[in-house]
């Protein structure tokens, strides 16, 4: 199956899928080819893959740029400290958003900008159910009619899913998690990289949302640094 599933890591591995070409053909057009070949299980397998080599990378990344060697920190703490400062720039770009261009999308396959907008919302709730279950299991839920409500409950949701993840105790972070998708478990990993994998596809998205940010005829918000948009 991992050779009939060419260029893989290529597509999969920093979000390129829609972008990257091989030999010509992009990626996602080819996987979508090889996918619709494979039986039942092996396409099961193939997500399967997918989501540990996501999350994998992701908390990999993370410990590798901002650990030092001896590694003596609270995984806990560390974390959460980048959690409180990413929530400050996703609230930004998702109220952006101008409702009456809520539906563009930057391709006919890609979500809207108010479906994006809604998987980030929607992640740290789940993140925080996972953690407090010990058991991560993604079930996708209607997204709202208007980016009012979608800010409305991210503002009513943040902080309280912020007060959830510090009362977790920190040895709940070290355990080993499963993350179910449809009923079948994908992957095992602790809730330490589970924390990280969701906390950075939420900056993946929010990336890809300020993109559509011009597009729409709204302005880009300083994120990690000052936004052309603002400056007189």
């Amino acid at each position: 199956m991992a050779k009939r599933l060419y260029g893989y890591e290529q597509c999969a591995g920093l979000g390129r899928s829609e972008f990257t070409t091989v030999e010509g053909v992009s990626c996602r057009a080819r996987n979508a080819i090889l996918l619709a070949a494979l039986a039942p299980k092996e396409r099961f397998e193939f997500f399967r893959l997918a989501i540990r080599f996501l999350f994998a990378y992701t908390a990999g990344t993370a410990r590798a740029a901002h650990f030092p060697p001896e590694d003596n920190v609270d995984y806990k703490e560390f974390f959460l400290k980048f959690w409180d400062k990413e929530g400050t720039a996703t609230r930004k770009v998702i109220s952006r958003i101008p409702q009456e261009r809520s539906d563009y999308r930057a391709d006919p396959k890609a979500r809207t900008a108010r479906e994006i907008a809604w998987l980030i919302v929607h992640e740290e709730a789940a993140l925080a159910d996972g953690l407090e279950k010990g058991k991560f299991e993604w079930v996708e839920t209607p997204t709202p009619a208007t980016v009012a409500e979608i800010i409305g409950c991210y503002d009513r949701e943040h902080d309280a899913v912020t007060k959830r993840l510090h009362a977790i105790p920190a040895a709940k972070w070290e355990e080993k998690m499963p993350f179910l998708f449809g009923g079948q478990e994908f992957m095992r990993e602790t809730g330490y990289d589970m924390a990280w994998g969701f906390l950075l596809d939420q900056i993946h998205h929010r990336g890809q949302l300020s993109t559509y940010l011009r597009p729409m005829g709204a302005k880009v918000p300083a994120i990690y640094g000052p936004s052309a948009d603002e400056q007189s």
